[in-house]
């Protein structure tokens, strides 16, 4: 899982550089910079903000490799301040206006995403002896909730004790009319498998681990007869 999608390539697909011109236009802002645009800037701070970077110093040193224009960090904090902020505040508006339905059908989207989560509500051992607890002293409910990710509304609801996992109870809310968006304990390496197996397949987006990597299988021919040879050390 070491290969990630690049941010830059994403937001260019989205909005072009001349849609970003036209509102340097309108603020009345003249880009004079050839080698680190304002175009660049806004891609820059992008990344920034989804790899949470440190600073510009330490942005400095990642931004090659996510695509983008090198760059010291004293071009980039003066490029930051020189910009007036009402442009990136009419990039974000176009960039939340632009991300639609007709852009997920623009970019083979197939679904809206369906976000799954779980909370647990303490309490005494005393008062719910019946739903112990994970950490021993204490008792819990665990709260399994999915939810339209663009209105906001609820779409299913399920509950457990303190002590079954996230994995257990997944099925119970979510759904293959929706892409799921789950974190990593939801990320079952058999649960992957029966999402793609079952009849009307689950797309879903987990986190999993670094250690973890995906390869290609390849189909075995079971009626061509293999031949093994052992060697003796």
């Amino acid at each position: 899982m070491n290969h990630r999608t690049m941010l830059a390539p994403i937001l260019q697909s989205i909005i072009s550089q001349e849609e970003t011109e036209l509102l340097l236009q309108q603020a009345n802002y003249v880009d004079k910079a050839r080698k680190f645009t304002v175009y660049n800037l806004f891609t820059c701070l992008a990344e920034a903000a989804l790899r949470q970077w440190d600073g510009y110093r330490d942005g400095e040193k990642r931004m090659v490799a996510c695509g983008l224009p090198k760059a010291d960090h004293s071009t980039i904090s003066k490029k930051a301040k020189d910009v007036p902020f009402d442009v990136f505040k009419q990039l974000l508006h176009l960039l939340i206006h632009k991300c639609s339905r007709t852009t997920r059908r623009r970019l083979r989207i197939p679904k809206e995403p369906l976000a799954v989560h779980s909370t647990t509500i303490s309490a005494g051992h005393n008062r719910l002896p019946w739903a112990p607890s994970a950490k021993g002293d204490k008792s819990g409910i665990k709260l399994y909730v999915s939810l339209l990710t663009e209105t906001g509304e609820l779409h299913r609801v399920t509950e457990s004790t303190g002590k079954q996992h996230d994995s257990t109870r997944c099925t119970a809310v979510t759904d293959p009319n929706f892409i799921l968006v789950a974190d990593r304990a939801y990320g079952k390496h058999k649960q992957f498998d029966a999402y793609t197996e079952q009849v009307q397949r689950q797309h879903f987006v987990i986190r999993v681990k670094t250690t973890r990597y995906c390869s290609n299988l390849s189909n075995v021919n079971k009626n061509v007869p293999i031949n093994i040879r052992l060697s003796k050390i």
